[in-house]
């Protein structure tokens, strides 16, 4: 496992939710997932230290979060449901879930495609073995990680459909993966998710996105994240109007690094945003959907262009879930990942924005995200 931290009491967020999962898929009873590291949860980690034979000091460490890896992958305590609605999400929680599905599932297989900038692993999912090739990306955002569970519940929800010869969205999931192979790579962000989850251990790392934050003192930190941790926006990436998007930002008080929209030095300047074009030019996908949140809205263009096929594809999308349809708007239609597919590719390629509020949204919403998502997911999938 990647990144692992001494948790104890006091500790709290959600690598303590996590903990508390993984303890209850276990057998054993932490309280709440509340994300709080109190007595109930320090008896939980004892009693599982005593089952496994390890030192019961009530303390997971290395040794006692290694003994819970295969509860945290679902691959013991019967799971039925391996991504959870229910915890705020982690880059340990991302490779749980994609390390889970891929040994549950023989249809899913894994790759890494990146690291990000403090060495995190960037996992893509491929499911199916048809010619048609569609990439769904999440968590380019770090306060919109409620995006990367959208995303592996639909590759859950597409595996199991896929063995038990069922359905998903109305459509067999057979036929769908015959026909198409999707890719998924749910997590772009996953140090700036941890920052914005209170997974970040106190050290230098911490300190300077603390000292970068309190120039924006409007901006909440650190809910208010939305940057790599380098402080740039990984969703002004792209090399699609990336010099207009830079001067709209500066006149706009984001001229260097910031917790928001400031695009960088250059395009594809960043670990993760040049990683997910070198996995999209290397795939040459048919499609790409970018899930953002929040607004309940596709956005299907760049600069007025619409691919062949995209508005017609858009609008099916669009009814199956509820979301509008629009053209983005041209404030912020420059230097994002789906303006980059549209200009290079001259394919469909939307932005999702999933969901209703205030950034991060509350897990509260994640049911309904799911069940208005995966019609999208589906229609975009079957062209």
């Amino acid at each position: 496992m990647e990144n692992v931290s001494t948790l104890a009491g006091g500790a709290s967020g959600a690598l303590v939710q996590r903990l508390q999962l993984g303890l209850r898929r276990a057998g054993e009873d932490p309280g709440p997932l509340d994300g709080e590291y109190g007595a109930a949860t320090a008896r939980a980690v004892a009693a599982f230290q005593r089952r496994q034979g390890l030192a019961a000091d009530g303390r997971a460490g290395r040794d006692t979060q290694q003994a819970l890896t295969p509860w945290y992958r679902g691959l013991r305590g019967g799971a039925a449901d391996l991504v959870p609605c229910e915890i705020a999400w982690s880059a340990a929680l991302t490779e749980d879930c994609v390390l889970g599905l891929a040994a549950r599932h023989p249809l899913a297989r894994l790759e890494v495609f990146g690291k990000s900038v403090l060495g995190r692993r960037l996992y893509v999912l491929r499911l199916g073995r048809g010619r048609r090739r569609v990439l769904y990306s999440g968590g380019h955002h770090a306060n919109e990680w409620i995006t990367v569970p959208v995303l592996l519940e639909f590759a859950q929800a597409l595996a199991r459909a896929w063995e038990e010869d069922g359905e998903i969205g109305g459509v067999s999931a057979r036929a769908l993966l015959e026909r198409s192979t999707v890719y998924i790579a749910p997590l772009i962000n996953p140090d700036g998710t941890d920052l914005v989850t209170g997974c970040l251990k106190e050290g230098p790392v911490l300190v300077r996105a603390r000292a970068l934050a309190a120039s924006w003192p409007e901006l909440p930190f650190p809910s208010g994240w939305k940057a790599n941790l380098r402080g740039v926006d990984l969703n002004l990436q792209y090399p699609a109007g990336w010099e207009a998007a830079r001067r709209r930002k500066a006149a706009a008080g984001f001229s260097r690094p910031a917790p928001r929209d400031y695009p960088g030095t250059a395009p594809l300047s960043q670990p993760e945003s040049r990683a997910l074009a070198l996995l999209t030019r290397a795939l040459d996908p048919a499609l790409v959907l970018a899930y953002h949140a929040q607004g309940a809205v596709l956005y299907r263009d760049w600069r007025g262009y619409s691919p062949p096929g995209s508005r017609s594809l858009g609008r099916r999308m669009a009814e199956k879930s509820g979301y509008a349809l629009e053209e983005a708007p041209a404030a912020s239609g420059d230097a994002g990942y789906k303006d980059w597919f549209i200009r290079e590719f001259r394919r469909p390629g939307y932005t999702v924005e999933c969901g209703l509020g205030e950034n991060p949204l509350p897990l509260s919403q994640l049911p309904a995200i799911q069940a208005e998502n995966r019609g999208i997911l589906v229609t975009a999938a079957m062209g």
